[in-house]
């Protein structure tokens, strides 16, 4: 119910608040990074300097449209040829549904052999680390097809998310060779799909961490929630007192807790931090917001501060 209210919200009034794309912009610039990749790059840049590594991502959704696809293409190329160039400390994180790689369409084999030449060989020619991002639990065998197709060759890392009744399957069926982000989910999904109780979200959450590390994969732990990041490091010392730190590192959203990530890595842990950027910050921000209630805060603030 809350989120539909929301969605009505967002949909008829908030267009009609004066300055809404700039006061959205203004309420969520600590948490985006600009429009423009450059603006991305600056900053991973000076996320390097103070021991962070960085996945850039480039804000969009379901797109079924050329141009949009084609800026999609340009725009990571550009970030790949950089972090190489620049060695910055950096990886590109992709959402497949912004390639039209999701939608039932009559090429859909020509758009993915598109993606494996254009981003997933680019990536690994350039030294840079691929992450293909879940979407909606409803992608998830195509997504899987994908990553089966191009995750060996270009050590492309997966997405899965905790509250996915079907996260553990998911290890089952990919494997632990490729690396993978473990985060809580944020989609709207039936729950039929997925976990509502955040007791059972942490489980789960437990449960995946220790699994791919145990199987010898490569986790990220990405999550802000620091009562979860000390009971996993626990569960990680109890398996063995000196767990090598190369077997795992934390990731966090930009300008989320970063008091927690910048602890993390004064204590010898790698920190990734998740970089968006882009034109469509306020779209990227509404549907948030709908996803994440919580995040309501951020445009009204700046609503009342205007």
């Amino acid at each position: 119910m809350l989120r539909q209210g929301l969605r009505l919200f967002f949909t008829t009034v908030w267009p009609k608040i004066p300055r809404h794309a700039a006061i959205m912009r203004r309420a969520t610039q600590r948490f985006t990074a600009g429009e423009q990749a450059d603006d991305a790059l600056k900053i991973a840049a000076a996320l390097n300097q103070e021991g962070f590594f960085c996945d850039i991502n480039y804000i969009g959704d379901h797109s079924d449209q050329p141009d949009a696809i084609a800026r999609a293409y340009e725009t990571y190329a550009h970030l790949i040829r950089t972090i190489a160039k620049a060695k910055l400390k950096a990886g590109i994180s992709v959402k497949l549904g912004q390639f039209g790689l999701l939608a039932d369409s009559p090429d859909a084999a020509a758009r993915e052999a598109s993606f494996n030449l254009l981003i997933a060989t680019m990536a690994e020619t350039f030294g840079v680390r691929l992450w293909i991002d879940r979407e909606e639990i409803c992608h998830t065998a195509r997504t899987n097809a994908i990553i089966k197709n191009i995750a060996p060759r270009a050590k492309a890392g997966s997405v899965v998310q905790a509250y996915d009744r079907n996260a553990l399957a998911l290890l089952d069926e990919l494997g632990v060779r490729i690396p993978w982000r473990v985060c809580k989910g944020a989609y709207t999904e039936s729950r039929a799909t997925v976990f509502t109780h955040t007791r059972d979200i942490a489980e789960t959450y437990r449960h995946l961490v220790s699994r791919i590390i145990a199987s010898g994969g490569y986790a990220q732990i990405a999550t802000h929630d620091e009562k979860l990041v000390r009971t996993v490091l626990n569960d990680l010392r109890r398996w063995r007192r000196d767990f090598p730190k190369d077997r795992f590192e934390f990731g966090m959203l930009y300008g989320v807790n970063m008091k927690l990530a910048r602890a993390l890595t004064r204590e010898g842990y790698r920190v990734t931090i998740y970089l968006p950027f882009g034109e469509d910050i306020e779209g990227y921000c509404i549907r948030r917001i709908i996803e994440k209630p919580k995040y309501l805060l951020l445009p009204l603030r700046a609503l009342f501060r205007a």
